[in-house]
């Protein structure tokens, strides 16, 4: 006669499990962390994109309405996407005759003080001083 050996049924230690779940919850962390940046991110490209096109359009209509602008800053507000928005527009005399530079910072509105350090977007424009 022969004798058959017996093998034992054999499951995971708790060490064996223990170190599992602490993969499992790394990775779980890190998916987590990836997918709120990337939102964060992409609500932080669009604000800044539709604080340039406020920024373009405030320019736009400057240059549309053909009035020569006083030099100094001008702060004004504007509704946009359905957002409020801080406009300061300082505006410079330039070293060419019949011209003015003008420096616009958008900053989106939250009701606090507005400080043009805080802006989400400069940009630079300049005026022609059109002729009667």
């Amino acid at each position: 006669m022969a004798l058959k050996l017996k093998r034992k049924s054999r499951g995971f230690t708790l060490l064996e499990v223990m170190i599992a779940l602490a993969i499992f919850a790394s990775a779980a962390a890190v998916v987590a962390m990836s997918g709120s940046t990337g939102v964060k991110q992409a609500a932080y490209l669009e604000d800044k994109i539709l604080a340039g096109w406020v920024a373009e359009n405030y320019l736009n209509q400057l240059k549309l309405s053909r009035e020569w602008p006083d030099t100094g800053e001008k702060q004004t507000s504007v509704r946009f996407a359905e957002r409020d928005w801080q406009i300061i527009a300082e505006t410079k005399t330039t070293g060419q005759e019949g011209f003015r530079r003008i420096e616009i910072a958008v900053i989106p509105d939250q009701g606090g003080s507005v400080n043009k350090e805080r802006s989400l977007y400069r940009m630079i424009g300049f005026l022609r001083k059109h002729s009667e």
